[in-house]
């Protein structure tokens, strides 16, 4: 079981909800609303667990999880900087989306979902 500072702690880093740790000698089962969304190694000195965060190892967790669940929401949110457009959002790599009209597909932007204890985000990346 998973101590609340090492939950709110990935959290932060990874931007995502995280609902629980589940450890296992090196590494721990990272979880999001209670589903799996995949395994990051670990190390633990006295008693402050590292979590690898590397790039290559974040984009190996199940982003479509937690896009599937969000993505109306991620919707509601570029539909306030994009008023007059009818969107499609596509999942792109971990915490990332894509955004296009739907009519043409064209690519409007590729954009950062953040999640903060005030709720989802999403940035315009450049």
């Amino acid at each position: 079981m998973a101590q609340t500072a090492d939950i709110e702690n990935l959290q932060i880093i990874l931007q995502v909800p995280i609902s629980n740790i589940n450890y296992q000698q090196g590494c721990a089962d990272i979880y999001s609303d209670g589903t799996k969304i995949g395994t990051l190694f670990t190390y633990r000195l006295a008693t402050v667990t590292t979590f690898d965060t590397a790039q290559s190892e974040v984009n190996k967790l199940n982003w479509m999880t937690i896009f599937q669940k969000y993505k109306e929401e991620f919707t509601t949110l570029v539909a306030k900087e994009l008023p007059d457009q009818e969107l499609l959002i596509v999942p792109a790599t971990f915490g990332h989306i894509y955004v296009k009209d739907r009519k043409t597909t064209d690519l409007l932007g590729y954009y950062k979902c953040t999640f903060l204890k005030s709720g989802w985000q999403v940035f315009k990346s450049a």
